[in-house]
């Protein structure tokens, strides 16, 4: 076999390591989100913070809890009240979280004009992302919330909160 023969077939391998481990993480979230619908009960609370287009929320809705979910993306935010925004037990915040209120940059994936709704799922507050773009042009302000004083008042209203998510 030649060497570059041999490289090939080790960066074949590589990449199939690779998938492997994706399709393992993949299957061990599947299993793990089904273990936690399966215990929710219509009423309990439960938070999606950095809900997206609503994968998480809307399996959370289905089982009759109460959903508070967070996207502050206006792209997203959009999409996911057109998906959840009619049901009766879901609540719908266009706002970051954070320990105070204010603004803060949201930035964007670098490939977010090619396809938003692949590259929203790398939107975030939190500087030095991978593949996170850096030009001002693809980030935006966004509405942040005092996220303990929040909770606190969630509780003081509902009791314990069942479920919390947070990207």
């Amino acid at each position: 076999m030649t060497d570059k023969a041999l490289q090939d077939l080790s960066a074949e391998l590589d990449k199939l390591k690779r998938r492997h481990r994706r399709d393992r993480r993949e299957s061990h979230a599947r299993g793990l989100m089904q273990g936690i619908l399966s215990m929710l009960q219509p009423g309990d609370v439960v938070i999606d913070c950095g809900a997206n287009l609503g994968d998480i929320a809307g399996p959370l809705a289905e089982t009759g809890a109460l959903v508070h979910a967070f996207e502050p993306d206006p792209y997203n935010f959009a999409k996911l009240t057109e998906r959840l925004g009619h049901l009766q037990n879901v609540t719908l915040h266009d706002q970051a979280v954070g320990t105070a209120a204010g603004t803060v940059r949201l930035m964007r994936a670098a490939n977010w004009d090619e396809n938003p709704d692949l590259a929203s799922v790398k939107s975030t507050i939190i500087a030095g992302g991978r593949n996170i773009s850096e030009a001002d042009d693809k980030g935006i302000d966004v509405t942040l919330i005092d996220f303990p004083a929040f909770l606190r008042g969630l509780i003081a209203t509902h009791g314990a909160i069942a479920f919390l998510k947070m990207d």
